[in-house]
């Protein structure tokens, strides 16, 4: 509990406040703190038919260095490719291992600038070429640990660290061709983390990180995301 205090305290310290309006800086990025799974339900967040395939610019928390601010930056993030799904993030939250990629403890592990988070709910908005398993407007949670299925790793009993996709702090870019999804408005790359980076509001994952949920679960209550929400 105190390091996840202690995560609280950085992310409320760094975090600039959005126009001094609003002490729920990160969170008005990603949806109303109250009532959001009836929003979801209500009304549509995207329309894929407006921006599959597309370029899509939002906003997102990144760092630029070890125990440097979060900064709100206005993205640019790409269409999925080959097996990559993108979604929409609905909540996410914080852990102890955000705060150690932001503090940098492991030199090895540091890439910058970079969009931190790795647990958290959305919605596919779409996906690329070869994904069957989720469709857009389908509920999602991203694993850090995700699982290609068809690896030596993946069909035995006494493991679940996949070949391909298993949690790595070292890796910062996609599968499919080492390059970044994500990029700013003058188009320098934002490194990845976790498989997954979900301190935005659009994310793109490889589809072995993405797993179905039911719809009609709430996910502000979801457990994966229980540890602490951004609700400031």
């Amino acid at each position: 509990m105190a390091m996840l205090l202690q995560a609280r305290r950085v992310l409320t310290q760094t975090l600039p406040r959005y126009n001094s309006k609003s002490p729920q800086t990160f969170v008005k990025l990603l949806g109303s703190t109250h009532g959001l799974h009836d929003n979801v339900t209500k009304r549509k967040l995207f329309n894929p038919n407006e921006t599959s395939g597309k370029v899509i610019t939002c906003n997102a928390a990144i760092i630029r260095g070890p125990r440097q601010p979060f900064l709100m930056e206005t993205i640019r993030v790409d269409p999925p490719k080959k097996m990559e799904v993108r979604i929409k993030i609905l909540y996410t939250s914080i852990c102890h291992t955000d705060l150690g990629a932001w503090k940098g403890e492991n030199e090895a592990q540091q890439a910058f600038p970079r969009i931190l988070g790795h647990e958290a709910v959305g919605l596919v908005e779409s996906v690329g070429e070869g994904v069957t398993d989720v469709k857009a407007g389908d509920h999602v949670i991203p694993i850090f640990n995700g699982e290609c299925g068809h690896c030596s790793y993946c069909k035995t009993k006494t493991s679940n660290l996949c070949q391909t996709y298993r949690v790595n702090p070292f890796k910062s870019v996609m599968e499919h061709d080492g390059k970044c999804r994500f990029s700013t408005k003058d188009g320098e790359p934002i490194f990845h983390f976790l498989n997954t980076s979900t301190f935005t509001e659009y994310t793109v994952l490889d589809s072995a990180c993405v797993v179905k949920i039911d719809p009609n679960a709430p996910p502000q209550e979801d457990d994966l995301v229980k540890l602490w929400h951004l609700y400031w």
